[in-house]
């Protein structure tokens, strides 16, 4: 009689969906599609080890966008679907504190997800997202459905060198037509000024498909650059 076939290892993961990219090669459109204004780029770091993606406002014009974004919308906040997503990123400000970056989930992920001036993500989306503006050195978390939104700044400093740092974000179900999302930053929990780690909750109900991604925009006339070394997203079925 024959072996039994053991059974793959993507068998057993079939409950769950998703991607992990260390970005050793990078085309768009392909699994990613690169979104922004003239003359920004993504491009893959030269001999980086493990690979790199190197965001690049470019043109050093004042509210330039650029994201490397998912082309397909293939996430959303829906019962019983727990959601985490992590990217590993280093930013390192052309002029003190002038960046506006994310990282995160979106069904907007658009030119100007990243609103003008250090105003924040967008105002009517989808999403949640780990982000820092123009103008601010702490890192925000931010969940949104529709209008209804929540933003809490942490007490975090975002990184302003060539230090890495793992975002993670995490959306989970909780049984009751609401998702609960939570913050973290290197494995620890992003926390609010009174010392409590920042969560939100939103109902699901008339949530749209989100996008995964990770924007750079410029907020004076420097250029910027958000350097990914690597970004995944997972969703349980």
């Amino acid at each position: 009689m024959s072996a039994l076939m053991r059974q793959p290892a993507a068998l057993n993961d079939k409950g769950t969906f998703g991607f992990f990219d260390d970005l050793q090669w990078y085309i768009s459109p392909h699994l990613w599609t690169t979104t922004g204004d003239t003359n920004t780029t993504v491009t893959i770091t030269a001999n980086a080890v493990g690979g790199v993606a190197a965001l690049n406002t470019a043109t050093a014009t004042d509210n330039d966008q650029v994201m490397m974004v998912t082309t397909n919308a293939t996430y959303k906040f829906a019962a019983n679907c727990d959601i985490e997503f992590v990217a590993r990123c280093a930013q390192s400000e052309a002029n003190t504190d002038d960046a506006n970056w994310a990282v995160g989930l979106s069904s907007d992920l658009t030119t100007d997800f990243l609103l003008d001036n250090g105003a924040g993500p967008d105002t009517n989306h989808s999403g949640v997202v780990i982000f820092k503006v123009d103008g601010g050195d702490k890192l925000k978390c931010h969940t949104s459905v529709g209008a209804t939104q929540y933003t809490t700044e942490s007490v975090t400093t975002a990184n302003t060198g060539t230090t890495y740092n793992e975002y993670k974000v995490k959306a989970t179900a909780q049984g009751d037509g609401n998702v609960r999302t939570t913050f973290f930053v290197n494995d620890q929990p992003l926390r609010d000024s009174n010392g409590r780690a920042i969560s939100h909750t939103v109902t699901h109900t008339d949530a749209l498909s989100m996008k995964a991604g990770a924007i750079v925009k410029a907020g004076g006339s420097n250029s910027e650059v958000l350097s990914v070394d690597y970004i995944g997203a997972f969703q349980r079925r």
